[in-house]
């Protein structure tokens, strides 16, 4: 027969492995949550820095562009400088899927199908022309928006067929820096200089989308990334009289 004392130690041992299964099934939601969120989080840095790349690398293709290279040919065998460098951000970022899926307009792809303007992602290009003397005169491009300079020129718009200015933009992405913020970043005593500004509008669907996130956090997140670069092409080369 057992003595006393191992039949206390049996019996505390058990309680206490007991104790640690009670223990351990209050904390498993709490884990499962703080795993689910950084596997999220990861997914969600990862789209992050593929689309900066993005961003980064059709600003810089067109850094070493003509700005003023138009036509009308509606897909990216165009040489219209908007459109080319679009095309390049929308190409980069359609060899990440399925990591990142773009939803522009005419695509039936999964969150795409029914999805309105505000959710669809966006390419956004804008020219800067600054010239600094006698005083500073800010010029944006494309000069053919009908007075919607400030919204830049939009790469969903183009693809849809629907007019660069209109009733439709206000539904739709538009540049988030006006012509004075881009003033305001330069470097007092800065002399005449060009800028391309590429922004993406990405909208990032959650990959676990678990319930106890969606709860709190938007699903989709949308992330907003811009790149500027100098343009020589647009760079002012005389002062208005």
């Amino acid at each position: 027969m057992k003595s006393m004392k191992e039949s206390r130690f049996h019996w505390r041992r058990r309680r206490a492995r007991g104790q640690s299964i009670v223990e351990f099934a209050m904390m498993m939601p709490i884990l499962l949550i703080l795993l689910s969120g950084l596997f999220e989080f990861g997914f969600l840095f990862n789209s992050y820095l593929a689309v900066l790349d993005g961003v980064r690398n059709a600003s810089r293709f067109a850094s070493d562009s003509q700005f003023d290279i138009r036509d009308s040919i509606p897909d990216c065998s165009s040489t219209d400088f908007y459109r080319q460098t679009a095309c390049l951000a929308v190409s980069e970022l359609a060899a990440e899927q399925p990591t990142i899926d773009l939803c522009l307009p005419g695509v039936t792809k999964l969150h795409c199908t029914g999805a309105d303007w505000a959710e669809m992602d966006d390419v956004i290009i804008s020219v800067f022309s600054i010239l600094r003397a006698p005083s500073t005169a800010v010029t944006r491009l494309p000069d053919d928006l009908g007075g919607c300079l400030e919204n830049g020129w939009s790469y969903a718009a183009d693809k849809s067929g629907l007019a660069q200015c209109g009733g439709h933009r206000s539904g739709m992405h538009v540049s988030k820096y006006s012509s004075s913020k881009i003033e305001s970043l330069l470097a007092t005593g800065a002399p005449n200089t060009g800028f391309v500004l590429v922004e993406i509008n990405y909208h990032y669907w959650q990959m676990l989308s678990l319930p106890w996130f969606t709860q709190f956090v938007p699903d989709p997140i949308e992330l907003n990334l811009y790149a500027l670069w100098p343009l020589v092409s647009a760079e002012p080369t005389s002062t208005p009289k």
